[in-house]
């Protein structure tokens, strides 16, 4: 059983992990691209948005928004970091519940912190939508590797009764 629970959290940590990666390149990229097209037209762009325009004031609104993607790059590169070491933690069994809190909390702060926005129906997935998804696995992945934290533990009380 502890064999099975150490192999679903090491996979679900790597799978956090790549994600993280993902999610961290997605934030910065994006951000990067929406303020090289919007800076430029800025001023236009709010112009227009003063004089009803919809499309314009989300425009305006995503290049505001920027600053909050490049958080959220951040605490997605927290959350890879974590989840890494949370791998190995779990294997030399020092401070388990630690890094499983800790993982958690950096990947629901990536939700909270990223933006939601749409650049089109063939643009990649937003950062948000990454964090979601890093949110789910993280949460999995860090209630696998304590599980299997747990059973060594209760597997060498056992042994020392």
């Amino acid at each position: 059983m502890r064999i099975a629970t150490i192999i679903a959290a090491t996979l679900l940590l790597i799978i956090t992990a790549g994600i993280g990666l993902l999610g961290t390149n997605r934030g910065l990229t994006d951000a990067k691209d929406i303020n090289e097209k919007i800076a430029p037209m800025k001023s236009q762009l709010a112009q227009m948005a003063e004089s009803g325009s919809e499309d314009a004031a989300k425009l305006v609104n995503l290049s505001e928004q920027t600053g909050r993607l490049k958080a959220g790059a951040v605490f997605f590169a927290l959350t890879t970091i974590i989840a890494l070491a949370l791998m190995i933690m779990m294997f030399v069994d020092k401070a388990v519940p630690i890094a499983a809190v800790a993982l958690i909390a950096m990947a629901l702060i990536a939700v909270f912190v990223n933006p939601q926005y749409d650049l089109g129906p063939t643009a990649p997935a937003s950062a948000r939508s990454l964090a979601y998804v890093t949110g789910v696995i993280a949460a999995l992945g860090a209630a696998a590797a304590y599980g299997a934290s747990a059973l060594k533990k209760r597997k060498l009380s056992k042994a020392s009764a």
